[in-house]
């Protein structure tokens, strides 16, 4: 009998976890780390300059941002509970110092059959007129937490999807998903911006 009402109380749980995350719903979030830094010597300058986005979901999908963080930062990194929570950065690369990206919305989609995509507004700020800037290849990162709760499906496992679009406070598309290659060494789009109305 106590087994069967734990088994009975888990699922709910599930259930109502997988409402939390319906597709189509504005997902809440809470900024964590932003960041600017200059890109290290090491990449090449003629680096091409643009907005990616990132989604970690655990500690070591999370050094994908190490790269564009300073000493603070990566302390922030390194206290984050991936057991509850879940990573989404927007980093981006410019031409110059001075540039900002802030993640403004996150919203979950659902497209054809399981598939779903987070769809990202973020402001992309320049440098103000007659600010001093650096001439130099930079990072400006944003990066935010989310709960990882409501895609958990049982005790050890959670359907966060990898997939994302892209876009500036215009509607402006900034960037989509890609995961591996064709045969022709193309990146394979997993992101599907046309769908995307975050």
């Amino acid at each position: 009998m106590g087994v069967g009402l734990g088994a009975a109380a888990c699922a709910l749980v599930f259930a109502t976890a997988a409402t939390a995350a319906a597709p189509g719903t504005q997902q809440r979030f809470k900024s964590i780390i932003r960041t600017q830094m200059e890109v290290p010597r090491a990449y090449p300058p003629n680096s091409p300059a643009g907005a990616t986005v990132f989604v970690a979901t655990d500690a070591n999908e999370a050094d994908f941002f190490r790269v564009g963080l300073t000493d603070t930062a990566n302390r922030q990194l390194d206290e984050i509970k991936f057991e509850h929570r879940f990573l989404i950065g927007v980093l981006l690369t410019a031409k110059t110092s001075g540039y900002k990206a802030t993640i403004g919305r996150i919203g979950l989609q659902k497209l054809g059959g399981n598939k779903r995509q987070f769809c990202i507004r973020a402001e992309i700020a320049k440098p103000k007129p007659r600010q001093p800037v650096v001439n130099h290849l930079w990072f400006a990162m944003h990066i935010v937490s989310l709960s990882a709760d409501p895609y958990r499906i049982d005790e050890f496992h959670w359907n966060v999807p990898k997939a994302w679009v892209l876009r500036d406070t215009r509607g402006k598309l900034l960037g989509v998903s890609h995961e591996g290659t064709n045969q022709r060494g193309k990146p394979i789009t997993t992101g599907t911006a046309k769908a995307c109305r975050a």
